[in-house]
């Protein structure tokens, strides 16, 4: 039975920099569609603050026994895995606990809050990674972005790899039985990475956007597109060998596709195509060279 220790060290592989995380606290999603922070106090009891600051505590004056919240979360894990979080149940995480019901509702409010608890942590660690990445990517002068852009992108894709399968269950729970919380980190991750697009094409001065060949909304389309490819290997109990491999050939073919947005000699071949669509390829750019009056 696996027990997470209250904090974690992550470090930045591309900075030699660390990071402390404290794991236990999320982000939980409630009727406002806002995010508040959601922690654990050292016996486990739950720490809610919103925006506006503070903190209430859920299980004031009640004895807590060391051990427990770490066995409820192993327990609450294997359930939502097993079961699904519908199907899952609150006394039979408690008896697989070896705890009960009260114990469960002095730490948190309902089977939502339980189920944040044990998915949110992970959400958040991987979004501070990709932000960590994005804002270390974008500090990088503008040459350096255009020409270590693919390889940087596999890099981080590789760690996200591994993180993701490090934390095979939550991720299987959060991709499976998400349902508004996975929608919701995968709007965050889209977000992120539309953002950093943005951000990379301003500073290598590519015209994609001025010439219309990227709209907001074909941004968010491809962004979301990959991501959920990627976490299509997780929903498919794929191995981590195997899944590297599939999104590796995921990121080639979107990586293709960018090629016709960014370049705009590609881009022009790829729509001279779309009119030819029986003509051979040579054909095709013979066409082209034509067009342009004998350039290349």
């Amino acid at each position: 039975m696996r027990s997470a220790p209250s904090r974690r060290v992550v470090r930045s592989l591309r900075e030699n920099k660390l990071a402390t995380v404290d794991i236990r606290r999320g982000a939980h999603y409630n009727s406002n569609r806002r995010f508040e922070t959601v922690g654990f106090d050292g016996g486990g009891c739950a720490l809610r603050g919103g925006a506006r600051g503070g903190s209430s505590r859920r299980c004031e004056g009640v004895k807590r026994i060391e051990g427990v919240t770490e066995r409820l979360l192993a327990a609450a894990r294997e359930e939502f895995l097993e079961k699904g979080y519908e199907a899952a149940s609150l006394r039979a995480i408690a008896e697989r606990a070896g705890s009960s019901k009260g114990a469960i509702y002095v730490r948190y409010a309902d089977k939502e809050a339980l189920y944040a608890a044990v998915v949110d942590p992970v959400i958040e660690e991987l979004c501070l990674f990709f932000t960590e990445e994005f804002d270390g990517f974008g500090k990088l002068p503008a040459d350096v972005q255009q020409s270590t852009m693919n390889d940087y992108a596999d890099q981080g894709i590789g760690l996200m790899m591994d993180y993701i399968y490090d934390h095979l269950a939550e991720f299987k729970i959060l991709v499976t039985n998400g349902g508004e919380r996975y929608d919701e980190f995968m709007h965050r991750v889209v977000e992120l990475n539309s953002a950093t697009t943005y951000r990379y094409i301003e500073a290598v001065g590519s015209d994609a956007v001025t010439a219309g060949r990227l709209t907001p909304e074909l941004m968010h389309m491809i962004s979301s597109a990959c991501f959920s490819g990627i976490f299509e290997a997780v929903a498919h109990d794929m191995g981590r060998d195997e899944a590297k491999a599939y999104v590796e050939r995921l990121c080639l073919f979107f990586r293709a596709g960018w090629q016709a947005i960014f370049d705009p000699q590609f881009a022009a071949l790829v729509d001279l195509a779309a009119q030819m669509p029986d003509a051979p390829v040579q054909d095709v750019a013979a066409r082209l060279v034509e067009a342009r009056g004998g350039a290349p």
